[in-house]
């Protein structure tokens, strides 16, 4: 959902794969494989995610790291909140998926006749 209304970035598919995993906690080979990115940029993301506060650090267990969102934070709170309204707001409109429509700017005005030179 947030990957229609924000684009495809692979920060924001981490994000709303943590939305929608909210049960258990993740490694980042996990979120990864189910966000379909690439390690490096689950990595990156969940790096920056969790700097802000958003994912917390939940436990290691070897050499995995694990991690949920924070249901405490401000931006998570938020973040979950606005998954919520596009839910709903898709739901009461029937659409299976959310839809976005491509941005067309106002077609150009039709050029009018240069006004002939005054005559001297």
């Amino acid at each position: 959902m947030l990957v229609n209304l924000l684009g495809d970035s692979a920060q924001v598919k981490v994000i709303e794969f943590f939305l929608e995993h909210t049960q258990f906690d993740h490694t980042k080979t996990e979120v990864a494989t189910e966000a379909k990115v690439s390690k490096a940029s689950a990595q990156n993301a969940i790096v920056a995610l969790a700097g802000m506060g958003v994912l917390a650090e939940t436990r290691k267990f070897g050499n995995n790291i694990f991690y949920k969102m924070d249901p405490e934070n401000p931006i998570a709170k938020t973040l979950g909140y606005l998954k919520t309204q596009i839910k709903s707001a898709h739901s009461e409109k029937g659409d299976a998926k959310p839809k976005v429509e491509e941005h067309k700017p106002p077609a150009p005005k039709a050029a009018t006749p240069a006004s002939p030179a005054p005559k001297k």
